[in-house]
């Protein structure tokens, strides 16, 4: 979700707000721009359905208001921020992510078992970040997009795995799945 305010004279400011039901009491998203404003862009993870918006401007110092207040919304799939592929070699397959998520991603892990949602949030399976990331099993790794913008890592044994992706906000998806590796 992106807000943004041009003008042709400083004083300009608007403020987005995106609430989740027609009365206006579940607000999901506020964005604020203009130059006394101090949060110009935000996003969140929402499920699909309707929702409903409120766009507020105004215009200080000056007479006029000559410029475009302009509301955009990017619908992004979880099941797109677990786009994975498989290739296999004998004795190893490497499992690559697609990096969805791009800037808004704070962190990519995975581990060699099956996680339940009740573990999603917490610090047993799953590293939480501090000033570095710390805690979780042993077992979690964590995973740095490569050059092309891609997590990988490699599996050595057929087993189930599972991804979680954390983002900026600390929103956290996961998901279980089988990696075969050719003997």
């Amino acid at each position: 979700m992106f807000n943004k305010t041009s003008c042709n004279r400083n004083g300009a400011g608007t403020d987005v707000y995106i609430y989740g039901d027609p009365q206006f009491s579940n607000k999901i998203l506020e964005v604020n721009m203009g130059y006394w404003r101090s949060h110009p862009e935000d996003y969140n993870f929402i499920k699909k359905g309707t929702y409903y918006g409120y766009v507020y401007t105004e215009h200080e110092n000056y007479d006029s208001f000559n410029g475009n207040v302009n509301v955009v919304g990017y619908a992004i799939p979880v099941s797109k921020i677990f786009k994975t592929k498989m290739k296999k070699k004998k004795g190893k397959t490497i499992v690559t992510l697609e990096d969805t998520l791009g800037t808004y991603a704070k962190g990519v892990q995975y581990i060699n078992k099956v996680v339940s949602k009740a573990n999603l949030e917490g610090s047993n399976v799953w590293k939480i970040k501090a000033f570095n990331w710390i805690g979780g099993d042993k077992r979690t790794k964590m995973l740095g997009a490569n050059s092309a913008g891609k997590y990988q890592f490699k599996a050595k044994k057929t087993s189930k795995y599972t991804v979680m992706v954390e983002d900026t906000k600390g929103h956290r998806y996961q998901k279980s799945f089988k990696v075969k590796v050719k003997k």
